[in-house]
């Protein structure tokens, strides 16, 4: 996800490669919790109360989540303008 991201999506519309630290986090955990910071970077938790989206996964799958908001206001603004923030799959 993360190579899709910063190369493909960047080559597919002509703008540069996406140089964000840390726009994709991954886990494995059978219960997360995902904190959006006002420094735009996600923060995933263990603990219950903790963060801001809850998550159970018993089969302890390993799950990616991509910070889409930080990396489409990587990009110039008259790219993003417009864009909608949530990718569904």
């Amino acid at each position: 996800m993360e190579a899709l991201l910063r190369n493909d999506f960047t080559t597919h519309y002509g703008l540069t490669v996406c140089t964000e630290p840390n726009l994709v986090i991954t886990t494995n955990e059978s219960y997360f919790e995902i904190e959006d910071t006002a420094a735009r970077d996600l923060v995933l938790h263990p603990n219950n109360g903790s963060g801001m989206a809850r998550f159970s996964n018993p089969s302890l799958l390993t799950v990616s989540v991509a910070n889409y908001d930080k990396f489409m206001t990587s990009l110039p603004s008259h790219f993003e303008n417009g864009k909608k923030d949530v990718i569904w799959h």
